[in-house]
């Protein structure tokens, strides 16, 4: 019954006329029809639900978390209700909602952090929206993944089949994901065949070591788990992560020595950098690689470095000795 109905039967029971109807409904009782995806309801707003168009399941890493998402629909349920999974409650206000799970492979928990995660479509931007109701933002705990969803808030006529995920904020290198459509290959990590010997003076106990490089990789996610980077878990734009591989093996001299930060510089167009890691596996460790007399040790020695610069070579052994210099060819990152 309207309002305006409502009005009348109550001004005709006044005069003593015949009742407006047979409608025997409480007043102010509303009438839900359900048809489809959409719930009509007689009073408020309509509670409506539509899938994106060309959606599949997909999935995207950045900052060394896996983002899969399993679900793309855009709906005017209330965030809330869709947290608790209770009875859906419409509202004025449209959300694209994605369901995910956020895998954290690592032995360390890291932060999904949502100020870093946002959605474009067309032309807008739009951040993530009541964040605090999902398990997809917070931190991850180590080797674990959790369901959750993140949702946006859109135009009900946006093109959402267009949207892209976009995680990272400035400066970080972004990773976008599109909602339909191919998904890209990621452009890391980059192994490298580079190689070379030069000798170093030991930075502990003196003598002369024999430095082997091996190998090297690119990252735009912090591949040492023992450390902290000077820009976090990911590179900032303009940034990459350089890994080189080598083989260190005492030739002359007695003791050992520790190869820390200070065995290592990375020559950037010229300008010293020092690594911020140095590890016995390339995952990253705790111990510090140690160099003995005639026994050779692999490590892996981690810098942040200029993506765009010309020329990079590696210094190894003590700085103040004349440390020996393997140039490193690396591709345009």
């Amino acid at each position: 019954m309207s309002r305006f109905a409502g009005v009348s039967c109550s001004v005709l029971l006044l005069l003593g006329l015949a009742g407006c109807g047979d409608d025997d409904s409480p007043r102010g009782a509303t009438t839900t029809v359900e048809t489809g995806s959409t719930t009509t309801e007689g009073d408020g707003p309509t509670l409506s639900e539509a899938q994106v168009a060309g959606f599949e399941e997909r999935d995207v890493t950045f900052a060394n978390l896996t983002y899969k998402v399993l679900d793309a629909h855009v709906s005017n349920q209330d965030l809330r209700s869709y947290a608790d999974g209770g009875e859906p409650e419409a509202t004025d206000t449209s959300h694209l909602i994605l369901d995910v799970q956020v895998a954290n492979p690592t032995g360390r928990q890291i932060e999904s952090d949502a100020d870093a995660i946002s959605l474009e479509v067309g032309n807008d931007t739009a951040g993530v929206a009541d964040d605090f109701l999902s398990d997809a933002t917070g931190f991850i705990p180590a080797n674990e993944t959790v369901d959750g969803f993140l949702a946006f808030e859109v135009d009900v006529d946006a093109p959402v089949a267009e949207a892209v995920l976009v995680l990272g904020a400035a400066p970080d290198r972004p990773a976008r994901l599109p909602l339909t459509g191919v998904v890209p290959e990621p452009n890391f990590p980059i192994e490298l065949r580079v190689s070379g010997t030069a000798n170093g003076t030991g930075p502990t106990n003196g003598g002369t070591i024999r430095f082997e490089l091996l190998d090297a990789t690119l990252f735009d996610d912090l591949p040492h788990g023992d450390t902290t980077s000077p820009t976090g878990e990911r590179a900032d734009e303009g940034e990459i992560f350089l890994q080189v591989h080598l083989r260190a093996t005492k030739t002359d001299g007695r003791g050992n020595d520790l190869l820390a930060d200070n065995a290592f510089r990375l020559l950037v167009d010229g300008v010293p950098r020092g690594p911020f890691d140095s590890a016995t596996t390339p995952e990253g460790s705790t111990p510090t690689p140690t160099a003995e007399p005639d026994v050779a040790v692999d490590l892996w020695v981690l810098f942040a470095i200029d993506a765009e610069a010309d020329a990079y070579v590696l210094l190894v052994g003590e700085a103040d000795e004349a440390p020996g210099s393997i140039p490193i060819e690396l591709p345009a990152a």
